[in-house]
């Protein structure tokens, strides 16, 4: 397997037009009960390492139910995440990793998979409805797991776009682990508590079209985490994982699921709590849309950083815990950032990053672009205004360039 070591704390606005896929997934993402399923199956699947760890992570989070939390002052966070698994086109072997890995929850957790398995999201109250308070008394359900597998994102996310869908707002309550609840007349529904994880596949090409700026502005698009995945190598006759390995590996993760369903509160340990420290501080907000969808950093690190631990079957995050949530993190964001890497989150200024991007260190003077990228059809004040956009998210830099007489403005992409 390869894999890639390097700095865990996010740079300082990189370039975002590298248009290249980001590097493996760092070696301290390859710990415990997670990385010995990788290890186990890469070499027998054309499947991507990111894909198959992360799914393995999002799936384990899910069956263990919504006991073990964290406390963040008075936020409890819980160990549901939600994944988004993205490919260049569809022969992104995205399915075959999600297929393999559900297979050892098969043997580990047969009962999950045959209660809490849900597909065809539509509407927000379906998704309550699943597993909305009984009515009498106001009891709970059995089971509030939910796990919610999506192998066409791209249509849960035109299903957003109806007018009065409810789908997005709950959610955002979802991942909370928050009440779900929606008033109507007729129907109104209420899930107290409920623990519901997603894994969704889409295209590159997809997600960039259909994810609006609404989502990303409300806080939607930054719940998940984005993982790019590609085939990793070529199988003409398939793999052949050993099933004795596989079985003993299913074992160990349903003895981790009995000790993780017993934990309530989790805590960091002394040399946790150093590096989170020193990981927050210098932790920066990005520019753009990649600022908007990476905006909640702190919270999925956290989560990871819990299902590490309860695979190792502690209730206390430990350094090496933690510094796996970081490798995972890290491959999220620079997944984000290869996904959307040329995407400000405003049309005119995206129009002018775009051509500016192909004119490297030439770059353009206000004329030209206000001629070549707009044929001269564009107030002033709203070119200014993606320009210096443009520059406040560390984008593009402008100099001024002498003249025969005033000199001109030139702005590059940075």
């Amino acid at each position: 397997m390869t894999t890639n070591k390097k700095k865990l704390e996010p740079a300082r606005f990189p370039r975002l037009a590298d248009p290249s896929w980001p590097k493996p997934l760092p070696d301290e993402a390859f710990q415990g009960l997670a990385g010995r399923l990788v290890r186990l199956i890469e070499p027998a699947s054309e499947s991507d390492p990111a894909a198959l760890l992360i799914q393995f992570l999002t799936l384990f989070g899910n069956s263990i139910g919504p006991k073990a939390f964290y406390r963040v002052e008075r936020t409890k966070h819980h160990a549901n995440l939600f994944a988004l698994i993205v490919g260049r086109s569809a022969k992104s072997r995205k399915g075959t990793s999600f297929d393999t890995v559900r297979a050892l929850f098969e043997v580990a957790a047969p009962e999950w998979i045959e209660r809490c398995f849900h597909t065809g999201l539509s509407s927000g109250e379906g998704l309550i409805w699943a597993v909305k308070d009984e009515r009498e008394r106001q009891k709970l359900p059995r089971d509030r797991r939910i796990f919610i597998h999506e192998p066409e994102f791209a249509r849960v996310l035109r299903v957003q776009r109806r007018d009065g869908n409810t789908l997005s707002p709950t959610l955002r309550q979802a991942w909370d682990s928050a009440t779900m609840q929606i008033l109507t007349k007729n129907t109104p529904a209420k899930a107290t508590g409920a623990h519901v994880s997603i894994i969704g596949h889409i295209t590159q090409d997809e997600l960039r079209r259909e994810l609006l700026t609404t989502d990303q502005a409300n806080g939607y698009a930054n719940r998940l985490l984005f993982v790019c995945a590609q085939r990793s190598k070529t199988l003409p006759e398939g793999g052949r994982v050993d099933a004795e390995m596989f079985a003993r590996l299913a074992a160990r993760v349903k003895e981790a699921q009995r000790f993780a369903k017993q934990i309530r509160e989790m805590e960091r340990s002394p040399r946790a709590r150093k590096l989170w420290a020193r990981w927050y501080s210098g932790l920066q907000e990005w520019p753009g849309m990649l600022g908007a969808i990476t905006a909640r950093a702190e919270a999925q690190v956290l989560r990871l950083s819990m299902i590490y631990a309860l695979l190792d079957k502690s209730s206390t995050i430990r350094a090496h815990h933690l510094q796996a949530a970081l490798a995972v993190w890290s491959y999220c964001e620079d997944s984000a950032r290869s996904i959307f890497r040329t995407v400000v989150g405003d049309k005119t200024a995206d129009r002018i990053y775009a051509v500016l991007l192909g004119k490297g260190e030439k770059g353009m003077s206000e004329t030209a672009i206000r001629r070549e990228v707009f044929n001269g059809n564009i107030e002033g004040d709203a070119m200014n205004e993606a320009l210096e956009l443009l520059k406040k998210s560390h984008l593009a830099e402008c100099k001024r360039e002498a003249t025969d007489g005033r000199p001109r403005k030139v702005w590059r992409a940075v």
